[in-house]
């Protein structure tokens, strides 16, 4: 959650608890009020008691002697619980004063919440990549391009969807690269485009990605106030009949219901081209179906082994020069790959922080300071 989200959040709930209470203290307060002025009128009562006893300066009778000295307790008990009560009302008032000083501070520290909270972006991906850093993927290469080189009807209107799903950093992105970039590919389709979508999906932006990839200097795209229908129709006049690749990477759906009917205009749209394919890239399987995947059309990434995850820390951590010491270090090595749980993307972060770390008690203290459940 952002820290403007969490903020606004918590301080509703804090307001709200204040103000019950506040209500809750005021009917309490009301009652024990009552209470201590009648506490305070016995004890005034009590007090001329015994300083009508004094004043006899004896008492003769034992049992009104006994009842005198009960009295007497029951007065200094009551003496203090009133000096307490006392005490708790002026904490309690110093207390609210600090408080009002805390909550005036606001202004004072330009805090607002009734300010909507800022939409963090994803970062933005591209079809841009270096294969000579793909290690352990080539099941996963192999079916995705069987998938997408697969012989199709020329006259088939609704587009293949083919999704990659997993968690973050298994490298669905970089799959969805290395098939965009792959000769075979370029050859078998038209047209190629790659969409980043991300989180929020905004229609337009989406819309306008199509058209840049297929004419980076099409008028619409400086045109703030062109509509998605509009957009849409030019993306289908852009692929008509024609067979393109368009992968679509990073697509999320946090209201599977609300988003489907957001796509919804996407998929009509496409269709204005013949046997072409459609590639996603997503962290939920839900939005695979969404997008239109049939079962069979959806590739589940695993995690890497434990070897792969070190051939990877090793590559990034160490140069050609380097050799020698990379073997040294290589039971540490697996030790630390195994910590990375099979993601790739772990593998590369923890072989860039090893590079130029070669000790054993460097790489043994990273061991030990790494907790992974």
């Amino acid at each position: 959650m952002a820290a403007d989200a969490l903020l606004t959040d918590l301080f509703k709930q804090l307001t709200s608890t204040i103000f019950q209470l506040a209500k809750e203290e005021i009917k309490l307060l009301g009652g024990v009020d009552d209470e201590v002025q009648k506490l305070q009128d016995k004890l005034g009562f009590i007090k001329a008691i015994m300083d009508d006893a004094e004043e006899r300066h004896a008492v003769k009778q034992r049992a009104e002697k006994l009842w005198l000295g009960k009295l007497q307790d029951k007065y200094y008990e009551m003496d203090d619980v009133l000096d307490t009560w006392s005490t708790a009302r002026i904490k309690i008032k110093t207390l609210n004063e600090k408080l009002d000083g805390i909550f005036n501070d606001r202004e004072k520290y330009g805090i607002d919440f009734n300010r909507q909270p800022e939409v963090v972006e994803r970062p933005i991906t591209t079809s841009f990549v270096d294969e000579s850093n793909i290690i352990g993927r080539d099941n996963y290469r192999e079916e995705l391009l069987s998938n997408l080189l697969g012989v199709g009807s020329p006259k088939e209107r609704k587009p293949r969807v083919i999704s990659l799903v997993g968690m973050g950093g298994l490298g669905k992105t970089t799959l969805a690269q290395i098939a965009y970039n792959h000769s075979e590919v370029k050859a078998h389709f038209d047209e190629r485009m790659w969409v980043c979508v991300s989180d929020p999906f905004d229609q337009c932006k989406v819309a306008k990605a199509i058209i840049q990839e297929l004419v980076p200097t099409h008028e619409s795209l400086n045109n703030t106030t062109s509509t998605l229908q509009a957009l849409l129709r030019i993306v289908c006049d852009l692929i008509r009949d024609k067979k393109y690749f368009l992968v679509f990477d990073d697509v999320w759906a946090k209201d599977s219901i609300k988003e489907s009917e957001k796509w919804e205009p996407f998929k009509n749209a496409l269709t204005c081209g013949a046997g072409s394919k459609i590639l996603v890239t997503t962290r939920n399987e839900e939005v695979a179906h969404m997008m239109g995947s049939a079962k069979t059309d959806i590739i589940n990434l695993g995690n890497l082994s434990v070897e792969h995850c070190w051939l990877i820390i090793n590559k990034m951590a160490f140069s050609d020069d380097y050799g020698e010491q990379s073997r040294d270090l290589e039971e540490l090595g697996k030790q630390l790959a195994n910590k990375c749980k099979g993601l790739p993307l772990a593998a590369k972060i923890l072989g860039s922080y090893l590079r130029g770390k070669m000790s054993r008690k460097e790489w043994e203290k990273i061991i030990n300071s790494i907790n992974l459940s």
